[in-house]
């Protein structure tokens, strides 16, 4: 059994989903308990998004961990679940599980500022959806290049899979809860952005690796040419042969 990394920068997207969803079951039982023993506490209102109450900063991010019922908690858990599972089949790197949890906040953010900024019909908002709707907007981002088989109708991408389920659940939405298709809305966008910058970001750091490396390579080459090979200490010598090792196989290719 694989180990839970406490390095947030390496965590697996597996363990990411299995902590989101655990912190969400747990605070779903805490709060059920809670309002039980005490109905009437205003700690535990500030858990949830309260457009009385903006000063709450941190509600912005406590909402998405927060459910109206367990059927509420279970269906955006499943969905999550799922998500986690395409990206772990289909082995998509560009959401690694760093990638994941910021995508999940971010979208999270997203709804609940749309929330506040849009025309009410209630002052509560609780519940991971607009967190989930952004994951699954950036899986299909991700898997613009990926097709499933199904049963009906065959062959499908599975960008275009997900888009249409989506945009489903906004137009079901849409007449017997306007503000929730606003915040469900708001959180597929930000997690779109999210992945897209986040996917910009990586390149970047990818490309000033190479140069980096390419660089440095470079400088070893000339110390060899002017100095010799036994010039170089013990990591330099590594690396120098590790990157003339790597470049003959590129030239190979």
């Amino acid at each position: 059994m694989a180990r839970f990394s406490t390095d947030f920068r390496n965590i697996s997207v597996k363990q990411t989903i299995i902590l989101i969803a655990t912190v969400n079951l747990a605070v779903f039982v805490f709060l059920n308990i809670a309002t039980r023993l005490f109905p009437d506490s205003q700690p535990i209102g500030s858990f949830f998004l309260e457009t009385e109450n903006t000063y709450h900063l941190w509600s912005l991010a406590t909402y998405s961990f927060c459910h109206i019922s367990f059927s509420h908690l279970i269906v955006n858990m499943a969905v999550l679940i799922l998500a986690g599972f395409i990206i772990e089949k289909k082995s998509i790197t560009r959401l690694s599980g760093k990638n994941v949890a910021i995508i999940y906040m971010a979208s999270a953010f997203g709804g609940g500022i749309a929330f506040l900024v849009s025309a009410h019909h209630s002052s509560v908002l609780i519940g991971a959806s607009a967190a989930v709707m952004g994951l699954s907007g950036a899986l299909a981002l991700a898997c613009i290049n990926t097709s499933i088989t199904l049963p009906f109708p065959g062959r499908i991408n599975v960008m275009t899979l997900i888009l249409i389920l989506l945009a489903w659940v906004i137009v079901v939405t849409a007449a017997s809860s306007p503000e929730t298709t606003i915040v469900h809305s708001a959180g597929l966008a930000t997690g779109i952005l999210s992945f897209t910058l986040l996917t910009v970001l990586q390149r970047y750091k990818s490309l000033h690796n190479r140069l980096s490396k390419r660089s440095y390579f470079d400088r070893l080459n000339l110390k060899v040419r002017t100095s010799g090979f036994t010039s170089l200490n013990d990591d330099e010598r590594n690396f120098f042969i590790n990157q003339s090792q790597d470049n003959a196989k590129q030239q190979e290719l």
